[in-house]
């Protein structure tokens, strides 16, 4: 569907940082039918907004030249809407998260910080100037969920509702023995939490972007 705003601590813009720029644009282009328009942010920088239908989805970026200086694994970030990046990050801090990277602006697009929240996992706030997010979202081929993974559910739940205003609850689990938890915000579940399982592994806290597609089965043998 078209997106024309997001409401504060609504998700609202999901983006890649990988150390292959140009072999993710082809597999996500191939995946999803996405096409890319790269514009330079920075010295040796380039942030390339995937489109579908002619509207923005997502984005991939590589490290800049002090961040290629540290081995850091590709992950996508969840983007958080917010009415003030300054003071919803000293709010995230009084609360015991921490702020990776402080409130600046994007050009004309808006204003954004990066946050860890005292379980580890990491995601962005979003000030929107002319950049609201996502124009396109919760359909084929583009972006459709968000989803935290966390060691620490109580400490989780209670630094999300307590920062964006969301409400939490329980929820059956296709494995009876996993705790997963609902967030809503205004009524509408917006995003969810599941605890870390130890069989996973060496899995830390971090923030799940999912995508939707007409089959997944099909979408899983494209993919390989």
């Amino acid at each position: 569907m078209e997106m024309e705003k997001y409401a504060p601590g609504t998700p609202s813009w999901v983006d890649l940082q990988t150390t292959d720029q140009e072999a993710a644009k082809d597999f996500y282009g191939q995946l999803f039918g996405w096409a890319f328009d790269d514009m330079p942010v920075g010295p040796g920088t380039t942030y390339s907004a995937a489109k579908f239908r002619g509207r923005s989805v997502a984005a991939i970026y590589g490290p800049g030249p002090e961040q290629a200086k540290v081995d850091t694994a590709p992950q996508w970030s969840t983007y958080i809407t917010v009415a003030d990046a300054d003071a919803t990050a000293a709010r995230a801090v009084e609360l015991g998260g921490s702020v990776l990277a402080k409130p600046i602006d994007v050009f004309q697009e808006g204003r954004m910080a990066v946050i860890q929240d005292p379980t580890g996992a990491v995601f962005s706030l979003w000030q929107p100037k002319d950049g609201v997010g996502a124009r396109l979202a919760n359909e084929p081929n583009t972006w459709c969920w968000n989803e935290l993974y966390t060691s620490d559910l109580d400490a989780a739940g209670k630094f999300y509702s307590e920062l964006f205003g969301w409400s939490s609850k329980a929820v059956q689990s296709t494995e009876p023995a996993i705790k997963m938890f609902s967030f809503s915000l205004a009524g509408r579940e917006i995003a969810a939490m599941m605890e870390i399982q130890k069989e996973w592994g060496e899995v830390p806290p971090n923030w799940a972007v999912y995508f939707a597609v007409e089959n997944c089965r099909e979408a899983v043998e494209k993919a390989k």
